[in-house]
C-alpha cells in the first residue's frame, strides 16, 4: 500500500510539472507580477522560466540569463517564486514577514557565481488550519490575501486550504432539497465563528449570514482561487462531514439524525449518520455545486470529530463513517484526495485506540487519503498510529493556539522532530504549517517552511538564527546576535505541551488563583536582557528604529517584559489580600493598573496590534446598520467572552492589543481590584461568585458597544521601549 501511495505522489507531481509547461506563461505572468507588486526596482532584473521537474521533487534553479537578467527557473510558479525568496534571503539579505519586510536591495543585483539548482524533495507544501479562517483571515479583503498568497508563493506553499464561502455553496444545496432561509440561517454561525461551525463544534452563535456576505464572500474566493492556480497551487476545497441543521428531520422525518455532545459548553450539534443514503447524497451534491462555482484540483478537507466523539467507538461503525465520506466526495469527483486533520487523534487519545484509528483510516484506499500531523513539533501522532497505518502524511507545525499573543515557541523541536519523522517513515510526504493564527512569532514559520528543501540537511540553529537576525534588520551587530542567543535559549525553546502558548494574566479574566497556562516555560528573566541588547544595538545603529521589523521585535519585547511582570505582580496581590495587608494590596495594584497602560502604550506603536484595524475590517463588510452592529459583535466577542457571557472558552483568543488592553482588560482588572480592596475593608471574604457576576456584566457590555478606535498607529517603539526598560529596571529581579 505504501508503493501505491508513493506512486500516486510521483503521478500527481508529474501531473503538476506538465500542466506547468503546458501553461508556462500564466504561471511565469503570476511571478513577475510578484516580483512587481514586492520589489518594483527589481521588476526587469529576472528572466522567468517553467523546466521540467527533478525526478526527487519540485526543482528551482538561479542562475546568469541572458542580457545580464537573472535567470529563475521552476518547474511550477511556486518553484520559481521559492527560487526568488532564495535568492533575497540569501544573496540580498532581505526578508518578507508578516511583521514587516526588510527589503533593502543592493543597488546592483548580485549574480551568482555559478548556478545554484535546489530540489525540494518534499511534494506538499501545506498551509493554514481550519481555525485559522475564523482567528486571522475572516475579514481579509482581496488586497491581504493577494499579500498573503504571494508570501505563500515565495515559501514553496502548494497545497493550501482554501475554505471561504461555502456557505453560499451549502446554502444552494439546502435549499434544494427543501429547508427555508429562516431553518438555514440558524445553522449557520457568525463569521467570526464559522470554524467551528463547518466543524460541528457550534451552530448559530453570532449569525445568521446576510446575503451580502454570501455574495462578497464569493466573489472573493473566486480570485483567492485563481491566484493560487496562478503560482501552480492545489488549493483544498471543503467536502461534507456530516454535521447538518437541525431542521433536516423537518424534510427527511425518517433520516437518522442524532444530537451529538456538548463543546465547551455549547449544546451539541446533529449529525447525520453516514449509514443513511442521504449522507452520500448531500456530500455529493456539494462537491458538485462547488465545483460548478469554484472549479476543483481533487483535494477535499473534512474533518468529522474534531473535539467531538463519536456516537460509539465501535471500529465497524467508525470505518464506516470514513469510507461514506469519502465515498461522497467521490461520486461527484472520482478523482477525490481527502485531506484530513489528524488534531482528533491528539485532542482525544483515550477515545482513539488502535482499533478505532486503524479501522477509521484504512477503509480508505491509501491513495486517495493525506494526514495531516497536526501538531508534530510538539505532540506528534505519527508515531503513536503505526504511521497512520500506510497514509501519505504532512509534517506540520502548530505554535499558536487561538491566536493569543506572546514570544514562545520550540525551534530544536521543528529540527528534531521533523529530521526523526523524515528517517521513520517513508510516507511523510510534506511540511505545512497549521497555526489557529497566524502573524506571531514569525521565525518558527520562516525555519519550518525551509524544511521543504533543508530537510536532509543538518540546521545548525546558531548560525540559522544569526542569519535570520541579519535578513529581518539588515545588519549584523553584536547586541542583537547576543538577543536572539537569548531568544532561542528561552522562549525559542519552550516545550510545553500542557498549556499550549503561555497566556499573560493582563488578559485572562482576573482570579484569586494564578492559572497554570499563566506560567513560564524559560527563564523570564532572559527578556529584559534580551530588550537591553537590542536598545543598545539601536544606539550604535540609530537607522535600525525605523524599520518596521526592528520596531515591531523591540515593541514585542517590551510587551512581553511587562506581562511577564505582571504575573509576578498579581502573585505579589494575592499574598497581600490573603495577609490582610491593605498598603501592600494598594501599592501593588496600583503598579498592576500602570502596566497594562504601559502595555497598551507600547502596544499602540504597531498597526497590527490595533483592535481598531480588526473592528474596521469586519465592518467592511457589512452593507446595512444591522449588518454592521453584527459583524462589530463577532469581531468583539471571538477576542473575548467566545460565546454567552457564561462560556468557557472566554479569553481564549486574547490578544494584548490597543483599545482591547485599555477598554476591556484594564476596566475589568480594576474591577477585581476594587472588590478585593472591598473585601477588605469590610472585613469579608472575598465573593469570587459576585465578582463573576459583575465582571460577565462588564464583558457582555463591552461586547454589545460600537464605539469607535484608532486605526493608525501612534508613538515611537524604540523610545517607548527605552523609557519603560528604565521605569520596570527595579523588579527585574522578580522575574529570577
Amino acid at each position: 500500500m505504501k508503493t501505491r501511495a508513493c506512486t500516486f505522489v510521483f503521478i500527481l507531481c508529474w501531473i503538476t510539472s506538465l500542466l506547468a509547461q503546458q501553461y508556462p506563461t500564466a504561471q511565469t505572468d503570476a511571478v513577475q507580477g510578484l516580483i512587481e507588486r514586492l520589489i518594483p526596482s527589481y521588476a526587469k532584473v529576472f528572466s522567468l522560466e517553467i523546466i521540467s521537474a527533478d525526478p526527487n521533487g519540485d526543482v528551482f534553479e538561479i542562475d546568469n540569463g541572458t542580457n545580464g537578467t537573472i535567470a529563475l527557473r521552476g518547474n511550477t510558479g511556486v518553484a520559481i517564486s521559492a527560487g526568488l525568496n532564495q535568492y533575497l534571503k540569501y544573496m540580498c539579505n532581505c526578508h518578507v514577514s508578516w511583521s514587516g519586510d526588510q527589503l533593502s536591495l543592493p543597488s546592483v543585483p548580485p549574480k551568482p557565481e555559478q548556478k545554484i539548482r535546489i530540489v525540494l524533495p518534499l511534494k506538499y507544501r501545506y498551509y493554514f488550519n481550519v481555525c485559522t479562517f475564523g482567528y486571522t483571515t475572516v475579514w481579509w479583503n482581496w488586497d491581504r490575501w493577494q499579500r498573503e498568497i504571494d508570501w505563500m508563493a515565495l515559501n514553496g506553499v502548494n497545497m493550501p486550504l482554501a475554505f471561504n464561502a461555502q456557505e453560499a455553496i451549502w446554502r444552494d444545496v439546502y435549499t434544494t432539497i427543501g429547508l427555508n432561509s429562516t431553518e438555514i440561517n440558524a445553522f449557520f454561525t457568525g463569521p467570526a465563528f464559522l470554524p467551528w461551525n463547518r466543524m460541528g463544534n457550534v451552530n448559530g452563535w453570532g449569525g445568521g449570514l446576510p446575503d451580502s456576505w454570501h455574495i462578497s464572500q464569493t466573489v472573493l474566493q473566486k480570485s483567492v482561487l485563481a491566484q493560487m492556480r496562478s503560482f501552480g497551487m492545489m488549493p483544498i476545497l471543503p467536502s461534507f462531514a456530516g454535521h447538518v441543521p437541525a431542521a433536516l428531520s423537518r424534510v427527511f422525518p425518517t433520516s437518522n439524525i442524532t444530537q451529538l455532545g456538548s463543546w465547551n459548553g455549547f449544546a451539541g450539534t446533529f449529525y447525520l449518520a453516514p449509514t443513511d443514503p442521504l449522507f452520500t447524497k448531500i456530500g455529493s451534491m456539494f462537491i458538485t455545486r462547488q465545483t460548478q462555482v469554484f472549479g476543483t484540483d481533487h483535494f477535499y478537507n473534512s474533518d468529522p470529530f474534531n473535539e467531538i466523539r463519536p456516537p460509539t467507538n465501535d471500529p465497524t461503525y467508525l470505518a464506516a463513517v470514513s469510507k461514506t465520506v469519502y465515498q461522497s466526495m467521490a461520486d461527484a469527483d472520482p478523482s477525490t484526495v481527502w485531506v484530513m486533520q489528524g488534531w482528533f487523534l491528539v485532542n482525544d487519545m483515550a477515545f482513539w485506540q488502535p482499533a478505532q484509528t486503524k479501522a477509521y483510516l484504512t477503509a480508505v484506499p491509501d491513495d486517495k487519503m493525506i494526514m495531516l500531523d497536526l501538531w508534530a513539533e510538539n505532540r506528534p501522532v505519527w508515531n503513536l498510529t503505526n504511521s497512520f497505518y500506510g497514509k501519505p502524511f504532512v509534517w506540520c507545525m502548530l505554535n499558536n493556539f487561538g491566536g493569543r499573543t506572546g514570544i514562545y515557541g520550540s525551534l530544536p523541536n521543528i529540527v528534531e522532530y521533523s529530521a526523526s519523522t523524515r528517517k521513520g517513515a517513508s510516507n511523510m510526504q510534506g511540511v505545512g504549517l497549521t497555526p489557529e493564527a497566524i502573524e506571531t512569532n514569525y521565525i518558527l514559520y520562516e525555519l519550518t517552511m525551509e524544511l521543504a528543501w533543508r530537510i536532509d540537511q543538518a540546521i545548525d540553529l546558531d548560525s540559522w538564527v544569526q542569519q535570520y537576525t541579519v535578513r529581518r534588520y539588515g545588519q549584523h551587530l553584536p547586541d542583537i546576535d547576543v538577543a536572539w542567543k537569548a531568544l532561542l535559549n528561552n522562549p525559542y525553546s519552550c516545550n510545553d505541551e500542557g498549556s499550549h502558548n503561555p497566556s499573560s494574566m493582563i488578559a485572562l479574566r482576573p482570579s484569586q488563583t494564578t492559572r497554570p497556562a499563566a506560567s513560564l516555560c524559560y527563564n523570564g528573566a532572559a527578556i529584559p536582557r534580551v530588550l537591553l541588547h537590542l536598545l543598545t544595538a539601536s544606539k550604535a545603529a540609530p537607522t535600525l528604529s525605523a524599520k518596521p521589523t526592528f520596531s515591531h521585535d523591540v515593541a514585542a519585547v517590551t510587551r512581553q517584559m511587562i506581562s511577564n511582570l505582571f504575573l509576578k505582580f498579581n502573585e505579589q496581590l494575592t499574598a497581600n489580600f490573603e495577609a490582610k495587608n491593605v498598603s501592600g494590596v494598594n501599592e501593588v495594584s496600583a503598579r498592576m493598573l500602570d502596566a497594562i497602560t504601559d502595555v497598551e502604550v507600547i502596544v499602540r506603536t504597531q498597526e497590527m496590534w490595533l483592535l481598531g484595524k480588526w473592528i474596521e475590517n469586519a465592518r467592511s463588510w457589512g452593507t446595512t446598520p444591522a449588518e454592521l452592529t453584527l459583524l462589530e459583535f463577532n469581531a468583539r466577542n471571538q477576542l473575548t467572552l467566545w460565546g454567552p457571557p457564561e462560556s468557557e472558552l472566554v479569553d481564549y483568543a486574547y490578544k494584548l492589543w490597543s483599545g482591547l488592553i485599555s477598554d476591556f482588560y484594564y476596566p475589568r482588572w480594576n474591577l477585581y481590584i476594587q472588590e478585593l480592596k472591598a473585601a477588605l475593608q469590610s472585613g469579608k471574604p472575598f465573593d469570587a461568585a459576585q465578582f463573576n457576576t459583575d465582571v460577565e456584566a462588564l464583558e457582555y457590555a463591552w461586547n454589545t458597544k460600537t464605539n469607535p478606535y484608532p486605526t493608525t498607529p501612534s508613538g515611537d517603539a524604540v523610545e517607548i521601549a527605552t523609557q519603560l526598560y528604565q521605569k520596570y529596571q527595579p523588579y527585574f529581579g522578580l522575574l529570577n
